[in-house]
């Protein structure tokens, strides 16, 4: 076997492997992993991470913070967690800047968040608000 043949079939491998490893994917629950949520006023959540067994406790933190940007549009957020039990990672959340982070708003195309009727929190505009 020459250099490039072993080198390909080792990358192959490698990639295989890496690819395998992955036990839980960013989706929302589906009976066994994934997130979800609950509102719970403006801006507000009950949010859950739901691991598979093999899960890595910080792999599930990582995708509990991805879903918490995204219900606070990109804004940051205060949030309080609970001890991670059973592979799930549950918490709360206040979104700080509710509607305004990255300046958008759900739309048909965020597949993972467009089901979710949230809500449109109103906020008022102090000064050079135009096209807001």
């Amino acid at each position: 076997m020459n250099r490039v043949t072993a080198l390909s079939a080792a990358l192959l491998g490698l990639s295989s492997l890496l690819l395998a490893g992955c036990d839980s994917s960013y989706h929302p629950y589906n009976g066994q992993s994934g997130f979800s949520f609950e509102p719970e006023g403006t801006a507000q959540y009950t949010l859950h991470y739901q691991g598979l067994a093999t899960s890595r406790a910080e792999d599930l933190n990582v995708m509990w913070h991805h879903t918490a940007r995204e219900l606070c549009r990109g804004g940051a957020y205060h949030h309080s967690l609970h001890p991670l039990q059973d592979a799930k990672l549950s918490g709360r959340l206040h979104c700080l800047t509710p509607g305004l982070g990255l300046n958008r708003q759900v739309q048909e195309s965020d597949q993972l968040l467009a089901e979710h009727q949230l809500p449109q929190p109103e906020l008022p505009c102090t000064q050079g608000c135009r096209g807001m």
